[in-house]
């Protein structure tokens, strides 16, 4: 079975040991590498080339925006699923402007976030899409 890579993106150590236990836990689902700042992360990106991006809306560095129009410009082959406390309307456009593909509130449950991943295998989007 081929896992589906993902590469973290939070400042927070004990958030990205946490998320990365979470994801691991599935058979299908590796955590290719883990970045703590925007700038690491578009780095790794390239490197990586991951099927899916978790990124929080709040990074040291590059801002999510910038970070995932890198990402979505430079490794088209990769979704980038943003986590962040509340958004609003005008946030999520500029998400979806961005590049980024789908968004999770990050109080969302395991259940929800696993299923945004399992997503990324299809060309389907996330089931919270962010709408142009």
């Amino acid at each position: 079975m081929k896992k589906i890579n993902v590469l973290l993106a939070d400042d927070s150590p004990v958030f990205r040991t946490g998320l990365k236990s979470l994801l691991e836990a599935e058979a299908d689902i590796a955590v290719a590498g883990e970045a703590d700042n925007g700038q690491e992360t578009v780095e790794l990106a390239r490197k990586l080339l991951p099927k899916v991006v978790i990124m929080v809306a709040t990074m040291r560095g590059l801002n999510v925006l910038e970070t995932a129009r890198q990402i979505s410009n430079e490794v088209p082959g990769t979704r980038v699923l943003v986590l962040f406390h509340n958004g609003d309307d005008n946030y999520l456009h500029q998400l979806a402007e961005a590049g980024a593909t789908g968004y999770r509130l990050k109080q969302t449950t395991a259940a929800d976030l696993i299923k945004g991943v399992h997503q990324s295998k299809g060309r389907e989007q996330f089931s919270t899409p962010i709408v142009h």
